[in-house]
Formats: structure tokens, C-alpha cells, sequence
């Protein structure tokens, strides 16, 4: 078993050329899309109609390692009475991409957000509040929904498969449908090209898909190890009795998440100003976030925690101070900055490299890590190209101005590649940027004045795949391509299927959700919240708030952003040259975040063990201790998954064990 702060060094050409070319067969495509519709009914209930945990919000979704748990208790009795039938490592790999792609796609931070938002404007229009008159001229009518449709889905009761009801969708699904291939062309396009520099050159490690490669290879003895079960058992314990506990309060509880009853908020301690200004700092001991922390380099477990203090920091110098700017901290600015940062310096480290990959493109030579004899650069670049062009068109057609555009997505872009860069370094359990996309940031530092009302409008619209980056396609794509490097398997012919994976992953996801609000009502509380009303109405009010208003350019704000920038782009030279330097600047662009809110704690405890078990024990010491942070986190997902599956099946609401 493998140190995680260790890289794995890719196969060589010779030993690629020794093995099968391709991993995928036709039968782990069958059952991966056969899981997809069980895949999303399960999502949807949890996310939005049940509000009973988020399974695609962190880095590793829960519901993909359950299936994956699954197929291998099912696969374990086939292998040893008929071991040709079983399936094999590379089928179970398959499955477990083709089930993490579609699983982005569908999730609570890409079209989940999107039906709530185009069915907005209309419905919840009132001449109160004016909307009509704000912002309703500048929406085109091929985006959203009309007030008729969008009032059946609001308020329930209805057929769910009444055509009447699903036919005026599908205009904006389609071209919303077409977007997001646009959107993943791009994706698909830069790890096309970043990938031989980050597995061959840089030799990223990719932490987060060592659980799922320990899971699946049928000669690591991981499902043999005493101390992942110990692990196992206690997390699944905790878990079990806090979900008793949900449906029998008599029965003890084992307080682990941050909304726990009672609920331990370090903020409510401090009551005198200026510590008063720190705001919500809760405790919480989620398990698997201890297991995952443990199999972070320490460095970074460290720069988590101790970057969110910093930024509670900030808010209390600033309230001691009495700065009185408009938005001040900026604490959003520096993230954002902090993530385009990254990437710069992404970018700059490979200068070199990507210089040959765009010379092989134009020439259709074959460069280093290009296994398709010269073409393979020019359709990443092609992919790019397509793709961008395809996007600031849509954005043209639909008002937005073609500057304004290509501004939004050269920074969106950015931003998925500084996301995708923290996945392969260093496997972060989270990287959310909530409220901080391209629109909101640009709009902060510009103003609503300078950007006109058909910008500020578009913007708004997008905000279903900017409102956070919690399960961003583009990472667990590029985990895709990782996972058939290190099995030795040629991934030529996997970037078709995720491409289908996205497309079905999507359709699924849209049609699930209106199956429940067309039954239940989007906003007659579903079964545990109001979710999407909440998430629909979030970039609407805004919207409204800045039309009636217009804010004027915020030059602070562009300056919190810029130093943001330039702060991680030196803190990454610096932490590259000097081996001895505690902190990693990838801490200061993640931890101003709801979900650091939740995790500092159980990073700084998994920070705690690694260290005082390196120190005392070495390296040889820590490697016996990692089955016990795969056990951490599969006795959580197990446990946790089992409640959710409860609770759908019995129609009951269950314990959460992670918010």
C-alpha cells in the first residue's frame, strides 16, 4: 500500500503496449448506465426533495463508493464459483467514472439548479416586487419557462408524465442540454492537454481515487485488513446510532455533523465586540473527513484549518478597525483570486509543455503523451476551440455582450482548472467557492452600472452552474483518465462514454426532479425543505436588488481579488522551492467556504494523528495507519448511504450524517 504523499509513477509506453488497449467493455457500460436512473432517483431524494444529506459535495460521492461497495458484495461470490463472469478491475473502474460523471452533472451544483432557476422569473413575478418591469424584457423566452408551466411545477398535484405539462420544457432543456456539452468539451479538451504533464512530468498523485483503486484491485488486501474493519465498524457505529437516535430519541446520540443538537458554535461564545465579528465557527467530528484528512499531505490539512482562522482573523481586525468599505474583508475576492491564482501558476510551471502541445496541434505531429500518432493534441485543441466559440455565441444570442463572455469564461475556465489542479495535487475533500463565480466576482469589482442590465441578466441565468463548485464534471474527468493510467489501460476509447455519461447524467437528473415537483410541489416543502425555492430565488433577488439599485465600479474589491492572485501564485513558487515550508496557498483559496465551516475541525484532528504519527513513528508507521482512514470513510458512507436508502424506502425522515 501506497504512502499518499507518495506519487505514483505512470506506466511506461512498453508496459501500455502489453497490456489490453481499452478497459471498457460493453457489459460495464450496460450496467453503469443501467445504475444511472437508481443513481439519480436516489440524488434527487436526498438533495432536494428529502433534504437528507448531500452526496455530491464533497470530492468523493458517497453514492458512487456505496455502489461501488455493492458490486464488489455481489462480485465476490461470482468470482469464486464462476471467476470468467466476475468483473474485472478495469469494468469495475468503468463503472465507477461513468457513475461519478453522471453523477456531477445531475448534482445539486450543476442541473438541479438549473430547473429551479429558469422556472424563477415568471412565477414569482408580482407587481409588488416589479420584476416584470426590472429584468423580464431582457430574458429570452428560449431560457426559461412561462408562468403556466412553471405554476404547475411550483405548486404540485399534477400527472407527472402529463405531455401537456413536459412539452413546453424542451426547448430550453435542449439548448441548456447543448450548453453543457459545450461546457464539458471544454473540460474534456484541457485534460486532454494537461494530462501527460500532471501524471508524467509532475507526477501528481491524485489522492482522491485511492480509495476506489484499493476498492477494486483484486490483489490489494484491503477488505483483508483488520484495522480498516476496526475503522469501519466504529464510524459505522457512531453513524448507526445517531440515525436510531433520529427515529428514537431515547437512544443515545454520538454528536458528529455541525447541525447536531444541540449544536456547538465557538462564534456564540464570543459575545463582546470586536470577537463577536468572527461569525459562524462551528465544532463538528465527521469520520470520513478525518479518514480523507489523514491521507492528505500535511501540509495542506494544515493550510486548511489554519486559513480559515486566518480569514476569522480578517473579519475581527476589520471590525476592530471599523473598516466601513463596502464588502469589506473581501474574503470572497481573495478566494476567488485564490483560485485563479492556482491555475496561473498551473499554466506558467508547464509554459514549456503546453508551448509543444500547441505546436503539435498545428502541425498534427505526436508529442510526448499523445497516444493517437498526432492527432490526439488537435482534437484537445479542437475541443477547446468548439467548445469556447459555442459558449460565447449562446452567451451573444441570448444578450450578453461578447466581451463580457469571453471575460466570464476565461475565468470560469480558470477556476475549473485551479479545481481540477487541487483534485490531482492534493485531493481536497471540498472545494466549494460559494457566491464567488466569474458573474458575482465581476459584478462586485465592475459594478451593475458599468456591466447593463442584459449582462447582469445572462449572468444571472448561469448562476445554476456558478452558484458553487462542489461537484465540478471537469476533476472527477480527469480522475477518469488517472485511473486507467495507473491500471495500465489505454483510455482512447473512454472519453466517449463520459461524454454520454453527462448527457444521460443530465436528461436524468431533469427529468427526476420534475417528476417530483409536478407530484409534490417544488415549493410546498417536498418531504424536508424547500430546496429548490430557496436556490431558484437566490440570483433572481439579487438581480432584482442590483437593477433597482445600480452599484458603481468597487476598486477595492478588484484589488482583494488581484492580491488573492498573486498571493497564492507566490505562495505556490515558494512552497515548490523551499521543501521545509508548512503552508500550501491552495488552504488560503478553499477555506473561505461554507463547507470549511464544517471541516476545519476534523482536518485539524486527522492533521493532528498524521503528524504526531510521522513524527514519532516515521513514515512506515503511518503507512500501517492508512486501512484505517479507508475504514473511516467507507463505515461512514456505508452507514450513511443505508440511512438514506431507509428513509426513501419507508418515506420517513432520517438522520443525516453529513450537512
Amino acid at each position: 500500500m501506497q504512502d499518499p504523499d507518495s506519487n505514483v509513477a505512470p506506466r511506461t509506453d512498453r508496459e501500455l503496449a502489453k497490456t489490453p488497449p481499452r478497459g471498457i467493455t460493453l457489459r460495464s457500460l450496460l450496467i453503469g448506465f443501467a445504475l444511472m436512473p437508481l443513481n439519480m432517483y436516489w440524488m434527487v431524494q436526498i438533495e432536494e426533495v428529502r433534504w437528507a444529506g448531500y452526496p455530491t459535495t464533497v470530492s468523493l460521492f458517497y453514492n458512487v463508493v456505496f455502489w461501488l461497495l455493492l458490486l464488489l458484495g455481489l462480485n465476490w461470490p461470482v468470482r469464486r464459483l464462476v471467476p470468467r463472469w466476475a468483473l474485472t478491475h478495469s469494468e469495475l473502474l468503468t463503472i465507477y467514472v461513468l457513475l461519478s460523471l453522471s453523477s456531477a452533472a445531475g448534482s445539486l451544483d450543476m442541473v438541479q439548479v438549473l430547473i429551479p432557476v429558469i422556472a424563477f422569473p415568471y412565477y414569482y413575478a408580482t407587481p409588488e416586487n416589479g420584476w416584470a418591469d426590472l429584468f423580464h424584457q431582457y430574458i429570452p423566452s428560449w431560457m426559461v419557462v412561462d408562468k403556466g408551466t412553471a405554476q404547475a411545477m411550483w405548486e404540485g398535484g399534477h400527472k407527472a408524465y402529463d405531455p401537456s405539462l413536459w412539452g413546453p420544457w424542451f426547448e430550453p432543456l435542449a439548448w441548456w442540454t447543448g450548453f453543457l456539452v459545450a461546457l464539458f468539451a471544454v473540460f474534456l479538451g484541457m485534460n486532454l492537454v494537461f494530462r501527460h504533464r500532471w501524471v508524467a512530468s509532475e507526477r501528481l498523485s491524485f489522492p482522491i481515487i485511492q480509495l476506489p483503486l484499493e476498492m477494486t484491485d483484486p490483489g490489494t488486501p484491503i477488505f483483508h485488513s483488520r484495522p480498516m474493519w476496526l475503522a469501519f465498524g466504529a464510524a459505522a457505529f457512531v453513524e448507526l446510532m445517531n440515525g436510531l437516535h433520529s427515529l428514537k430519541p431515547a437512544i443515545p446520540a454520538i454528536p458528529t455533523v455541525v447541525l447536531a443538537i444541540p449544536q456547538f458554535n465557538l462564534g456564540r461564545q464570543l459575545v463582546d465586540a470586536p470577537w463577536n465579528a468572527i461569525g459562524f465557527a462551528p465544532v463538528s467530528f465527521y469520520p470520513f473527513v478525518i479518514g480523507m484528512g489523514l491521507l492528505l499531505p500535511t501540509e495542506l490539512s494544515f493550510s486548511c484549518w489554519f486559513f480559515f482562522w486566518f480569514y476569522k482573523a480578517e473579519r475581527v481586525f476589520s471590525a476592530w478597525r471599523g473598516v466601513t468599505l463596502p464588502g469589506a474583508p473581501f474574503i470572497l475576492e481573495q478566494s476567488f483570486g485564490g483560485y485563479v491564482g492556482l491555475a496561473l501558476f498551473a499554466m506558467w510551471i508547464g509554459r514549456r509543455y503546453l508551448g509543444r502541445t500547441v505546436a503539435a496541434a498545428i502541425r498534427g505531429e505526436a508529442a510526448p503523451g499523445d497516444e493517437t500518432g498526432g492527432w490526439g493534441y488537435r482534437l484537445a485543441y479542437g475541443l477547446i476551440a468548439a467548445g469556447g466559440v459555442f459558449l460565447v455565441a449562446f452567451s451573444q444570442r441570448a444578450g450578453m455582450s461578447a466581451g463580457y463572455a469571453v471575460a466570464f469564461f476565461v475565468l470560469y475556465f480558470l477556476v475549473s482548472l485551479a479545481v481540477t489542479r487541487i483534485r490531482a495535487e492534493m485531493g481536497l475533500p471540498v472545494h466549494d467557492l460559494h457566491f464567488a463565480g466569474p458573474h458575482q466576482t465581476l459584478d462586485r469589482i465592475l459594478g451593475s452600472r458599468l456591466l447593463g442590465p442584459g449582462n447582469e441578466t445572462v449572468g444571472s441565468i448561469y448562476y445554476w452552474f456558478n452558484r458553487a463548485y462542489r461537484s465540478h464534471p471537469m476533476p472527477h474527468a480527469a480522475e477518469a483518465f488517472k485511473l486507467y493510467e495507473a491500471i495500465g489501460r489505454r483510455a482512447t476509447g473512454l472519453w466517449p462514454a463520459m461524454v454520454a455519461s453527462i448527457l444521460v447524467g443530465s436528461v436524468l437528473s431533469c427529468a427526476t426532479q420534475l417528476h417530483f415537483y409536478y407530484d409534490l410541489g417544488a415549493a410546498a416543502g417536498l418531504r424536508g425543505g424547500q430546496v429548490p425555492l430557496w436556490i431558484g430565488g437566490e440570483t433572481w433577488r439579487e438581480l432584482a436588488a442590483r437593477m433597482m439599485s445600480p452599484t458603481p465600479p468597487n476598486w477595492h474589491s478588484g484589488a482583494a481579488t488581484a492580491l488573492g492572485a498573486a498571493f497564492t501564485f507566490c505562495g505556490m513558487l515558494l512552497s515548490t522551492r523551499v521543501l521545509w515550508w508548512p503552508i500550501h496557498p491552495a488552504g488560503y483559496a478553499v477555506s473561505a467556504s461554507w463547507a470549511m465551516e464544517r471541516l476545519w475541525c476534523p482536518l485539524f484532528i486527522a492533521w493532528s494523528i498524521k503528524s504526531l504519527v510521522i513524527r514519532y513513528g516515521g513514515n512506515r508507521a503511518f503507512l500501517r495507519a492508512v486501512p484505517y482512514a479507508f475504514g473511516l470513510i467507507l463505515g461512514d458512507f456505508a452507514m450513511g448511504s443505508f440511512w438514506n436508502i431507509y428513509g426513501i424506502i419507508k418515506d420517513v425522515k432520517v438522520y443525516s450524517f453529513w450537512d
